[in-house]
């Protein structure tokens, strides 16, 4: 159990990490705007290409590739499972804040008591 209490610990402290480090450059850039989503903007198929007040691109779209983690029981190794779990975060580049609710929500049975 200590293994898992260092895990948690050390995800803790790269969160106050970059608390910390977006503090600071929101103080140093209040004017930039950062998107919390990327939009990709995609033509309409069945839609004319461009009209009165019109760019010429009919509708955009949010383009997320995010997958959710397994089910954790206990019945698999918390090792890899934690493993895998990493990786995924990585790949959706999810904060501390989103590693933690995906990691809490994707607990269940004896892995959840």
């Amino acid at each position: 159990m200590s293994g898992d209490v260092a895990w948690c610990k050390q995800q803790k402290d790269r969160l106050d990490k970059r608390m910390e480090y977006m503090e600071k450059f929101c103080a140093a850039e209040p004017k930039v705007a950062k998107p919390d989503v990327v939009t990709v903007a995609a033509p309409s198929r069945n839609a004319p290409t461009s009209g009165p007040g019109s760019p010429g691109v009919q509708s955009s779209c949010v383009v997320p590739i995010r997958k959710k983690p397994q089910e954790f029981d206990g019945k698999v190794s918390w090792e890899a499972y934690r493993i895998q779990f990493e990786m995924l975060a990585d790949q959706n580049d999810w904060d501390e804040g989103q590693r933690a609710i995906q990691l809490a929500t994707s607990l269940k049975g004896p892995a959840l008591e």
